[in-house]
């Protein structure tokens, strides 16, 4: 079983690198540039991560078989603590990544780079093909053989990508200079408005703002007030957390919850392949699948940049420190992890999970934080402009150690809950 699970962390990890690779190699031939990285971005962002997420709620196996397709409600049933369990992984996650931040001296310039790359890990390619692995290494009578683990990963993807991408996205979010309309005749008012007030006012067009501050104005047409706008700081926070990724998770867990609506996007009785719109199901699920090479190509194309300015005038605010890397790569690979499989014990002594998936359940309690950093927080990075180059070499370096010390955690992981 441990050689197995070496040779899935290994096979996985490369993959990425050579998916890594290619991107670098697009941009040594000059295809991604560094004005359409963005683009890409963009494409991800909208498109196809979106397609990824909402297939997966819906999914099932065109294999001819007579069993019937995965509940995802059933799990959710089972194993409904996992829809909460992701607003524990991210709020540790931020709190290792600030300690890091503070424990290696990092520049307050990359606060958020460290912060995000310790809070947000990959939850779905590289925990599918562990959590696969481990399960078909078991006999099927023993536990963790016979309860397949990915569908409580299921669960736990309800909710992360609503954090993943509304936290994560909030943060790594640019933050605007005060709107010069707003100054209200103190020439001090731009010094003293508020980071928050100016991130929000980052997230509406000049128009929007315009009408903002002819709200602002008096009816006696005196100058605009320095008021902060509520209404318009919480529709600045709906905008930042209903992404297109958080919008089609949603999406598909509702028509999944619809056996006739699922039925009519994939085929549930006999899995033949023709419900009336799989079709349509299974080009969502092709743009999809192109979600993991374009974030990889991203991920790539900046590392060749970022490689390419080595010795030359690289913007400060791109650099990233030796110790802070270190830090990165010990807070996520090793921190994290002992606070996964800390926290797994400490809900076996309080919850009352079924015997006969209690193995499975901790497994993914534990594995869902042992993973390098998410690649769709560098997307989040590139369209929001945080440090896209230390990013990349943050998540780099991850992979490059992740041989040693994630196949390590990983059997560490097995190990425990294989006892369970």
């Amino acid at each position: 079983m441990s050689s197995s699970i070496f040779l899935s962390s290994l096979q996985s990890i490369g993959n990425a690198i050579s998916l890594a690779a290619a991107g670098s190699y697009l941009a040594h031939l000059g295809i991604v540039t560094k004005e359409n990285k963005k683009m890409l971005a963009k494409v991800s962002k909208n498109l196809t991560i979106p397609c990824l997420l909402f297939t997966k709620m819906l999914a099932c196996n065109q294999d001819w078989s007579t069993e019937p397709c995965p509940d995802v409600f059933n799990s959710v049933r089972q194993a409904w603590y996992l829809m909460l369990y992701p607003i524990w992984v991210v709020a540790t996650g931020i709190l290792v990544g600030l300690l890091m931040c503070y424990l290696s001296g990092s520049p307050k310039r990359i606060y958020k780079t460290v912060i995000a790359a310790t809070a947000f890990g990959n939850s779905t390619g590289l925990p599918i093909t562990l959590l696969t692995v481990i399960h078909l290494s078991f006999d099927k009578s023993t536990e963790l053989g016979a309860i397949d683990p990915t569908l409580f990963l299921s669960v736990y993807l309800l909710t992360y990508p609503v954090l993943q991408w509304g936290v994560g996205g909030w943060l790594l979010a640019p933050v605007a200079e005060a709107h010069p309309l707003l100054d209200n005749g103190d020439s001090t008012n731009a010094a003293r408005t508020s980071s928050f007030e100016n991130h929000v006012l980052a997230q509406f067009s000049d128009d929007e703002i315009d009408t903002r501050t002819d709200k602002l104005l008096d009816h006696n047409n005196s100058k605009p007030k320095g008021k902060f706008d509520v209404k318009k700081c919480i529709l600045a926070i709906l905008k930042k957390v209903l992404q297109p990724p958080v919008i089609a998770s949603m999406l598909g867990l509702f028509i999944a919850a619809i056996h006739q609506v699922r039925g009519l996007f994939v085929d549930l009785s006999d899995r033949d392949n023709d419900a009336p719109l799989e079709w349509f199901f299974n080009g969502l699920n092709t743009v999809g699948d192109s979600a993991v090479p374009i974030n990889m190509f991203i991920l790539g194309s900046s590392l060749y940049y970022s490689a390419k300015g080595v010795g030359t005038s690289v913007p400060e605010d791109e650099k990233l420190p030796m110790r802070t890397m270190l830090a990165i790569i010990f807070g996520k690979l090793v921190i994290m992890p002992a606070i996964g499989i800390g926290t797994a014990m400490l809900m076996r002594q309080f919850l009352s999970i079924p015997e006969d998936i209690d193995a499975s359940f901790y497994l993914v309690i534990m594995l869902v934080t042992a993973t390098p950093t998410a690649n769709n927080v560098m997307v989040m990075a590139e369209l929001g402009g945080q440090s896209k180059e230390a990013m990349a070499m943050s998540i780099f370096s991850q992979y490059l150690c992740a041989p040693i010390v994630l196949t390590a955690s990983v059997g560490v992981i097995v190990t425990i809950a294989s006892k369970w």
